[in-house]
């Protein structure tokens, strides 16, 4: 019957939920993930709809010993966003991470490679540019250095809050440059980079 079609999708919609508890100072508030959205204090963001995201902690110490820790994780579509911000709770922070890299970072990727090599466009995460010849900054002193992407490639490294880029130099990756994980987008450049390579070999296949 149709009660029992229904009650069979409500199920299936209970399983494949995810409900995570965040910590706030006056009462709780959950961020549900779904097969196709995300909900966080009445916000219902799609993951087809999210053009960014970010996360990052920070630790405070005192005379070498740590006090507090403080996490906070945003996604964000062309016009709306979830951000929220906890303390103390490291598994929930690996949790949100581990769900956002199954749910949203593939889709935010798809976006961006799809903008660089089939629209031709250029985009910024932090002080770099991605086109579809590689990766640049401005020096210090003027001028452009770049990473082609026909060149090595190093995967980035996350260290201390921040994102590290490499460039070839003598067959060792040598540091471009550091974005902070809280730039939009910095979080996704080790896949980012991964499915630009590979991008770029089909396009530039003979």
């Amino acid at each position: 019957s149709e009660l029992k079609v229904i009650k069979k999708n409500a199920d299936n919609e209970e399983k494949s939920s995810l409900v995570l508890e965040i910590p706030k100072f006056w009462s709780n508030k959950n961020i549900v993930f779904k097969n196709n959205f995300a909900e966080y204090d009445r916000k219902k963001m799609y993951y087809k709809d999210v053009v960014a995201m970010s996360y990052h902690g920070v630790r405070n110490s005192t005379y070498g010993i740590e006090t507090s820790q403080k996490y906070t994780f945003s996604i964000m579509s062309s016009n709306d966003g979830i951000t929220f911000t906890f303390s103390g709770d490291e598994d929930l922070w690996y949790k949100l991470i581990d769900i956002a890299k199954q749910v949203i970072e593939p889709v935010i990727i798809e976006k961006l490679v799809k903008s660089i090599f089939e629209k031709e466009q250029t985009f910024s995460i932090g002080n770099v540019d991605f086109d579809k010849k590689g990766y640049h900054r401005s020096k210090f002193f003027g001028g452009v250095e770049s990473v082609f992407w026909k060149d090595t490639i190093y995967i980035p490294q996350f260290s201390q809050g921040y994102v590290i880029l490499f460039k070839n130099k003598d067959g060792v990756g040598k540091k471009f440059t550091t974005i902070s994980m809280e730039d939009s987008n910095a979080v996704v450049l080790p896949e980012l980079l991964k499915a630009c390579v590979e991008e770029y070999t089909i396009h530039n296949q003979k």
